[in-house]
């Protein structure tokens, strides 16, 4: 397993032995944190807080709203908040391994690519955003924003998600940085939203990975890829990230591209309906080039149209979801011969 601390390797020297002191006290679960270094002001406590907490999932235990400062004469004393006594959070831990056992077990791949994305439909087919957490992070927050919603009730907000495909991918031997931004929220018409997800290293190349995004994306018949191996021109597109993040310009990812699900022609449309069709799907999602067709409506037109010849179905019912920023269209069909 692959420890990696890229918000502890962005720090100034003097921060990172504040960051040190402070892990390793929540490490052991001390009560009170002395530190007499340099006089710690409240946005390099609350950078330092924020730099532990999106580095070390496993740190579950601590509630990081609630850790406070007390300044003195010659010291400083940092009282973290646990959301267990050390008997309970061994507890806790012991059934959470078993829970990350088995969903390691069950990854599948030669390369960090395929592993990375084996985790990502894993995740995408059996969890849930948390709607209910919401409303109510602070209630909620030791499920919705730290590993135990995914492991043990198979929900949680962005970060919670986040931060479990960190740690899967660590486990897996694969760096991975929880990324802080902002979003559109289309259904709230919110343009500045606050949002978690992920950028990994996959074989030697940083990518965004938007766990949270593909599971509002999908259903229980198809898994949705939209957000999976994105650059950051991609990622920009609806997404609002800070130069403080690794560089993603590498473009040889693209799911749609490597499974051949990238339309540029009509001919590339018969030969998709095809093989869906030959593996007994009844959805699909693709991305079409948005500089060959006038507007997507096309291309659903051509899907439906190829459907119903190659099934031979006097009917076919098909549904639509299109997200044109992306150039993506996921279609389900069903057919009746009579």
């Amino acid at each position: 397993m692959v420890y990696d601390r890229y918000y502890f390797s962005k720090l100034p020297d003097d921060q990172k032995q504040l960051y040190k002191a402070i892990y390793n006290g929540m490490h052991e679960m001390q009560a009170k944190i002395t530190w007499t270094g340099k006089t710690i002001t409240q946005s390099v406590f609350s950078n330092v807080l924020n730099a532990i907490n999106m580095d070390n999932p496993h740190l579950f235990y601590v509630d990081f709203a609630d850790v406070v400062a007390r300044q003195y004469f010659l010291k400083q004393d940092i009282i973290p908040a646990y959301c267990y006594t050390k008997d309970e959070k061994e507890i806790v831990f012991d059934k959470a391994k078993k829970v990350l056992q088995k969903i390691l077990a069950k990854v599948k791949g030669k390369n960090d690519f395929q592993k990375a994305l084996c985790l990502h439909d894993l995740l995408v087919k059996n969890v849930l955003y948390d709607r209910q957490a919401v409303q109510n992070l602070h209630h909620f927050h030791r499920r919705s924003n730290t590993i135990l919603g995914v492991l043990f009730f198979k929900t949680a907000v962005c970060e919670g998600i986040a931060k479990i495909f960190k740690y899967l991918l660590n486990a897996l031997d694969i760096k991975c940085v929880v990324v802080i931004g902002k979003t559109s929220d289309t259904s709230s018409q919110n343009e500045d939203v606050l949002h978690a997800w992920n950028i990994a290293k996959l074989d030697g190349k940083a990518v965004h990975i938007d766990v949270t995004w593909d599971v509002n994306s999908s259903d229980d018949g198809h898994v949705s890829h939209n957000y999976f191996a994105l650059t950051d021109k991609a990622i920009a597109i609806d997404h609002e990230i800070k130069d403080f993040y690794p560089t993603c310009d590498n473009d040889g990812f693209d799911y749609f591209v490597l499974n051949n699900l990238f339309v540029k022609n009509k001919q590339n449309v018969t030969q998709i309906v095809a093989n869906a069709l030959k593996r007994g799907d009844t959805a699909i999602e693709i991305k079409y080039d948005a500089s060959a067709f006038d507007a997507p409506q096309q291309v659903y037109d051509l899907f439906t149209y190829q459907l119903l010849l190659q099934t031979k179905a006097k009917t076919i019912t098909t549904t639509c979801q299109i997200n044109q920023q992306h150039h993506t269209i996921k279609i389900t069909w069903h057919t009746k011969l009579f």
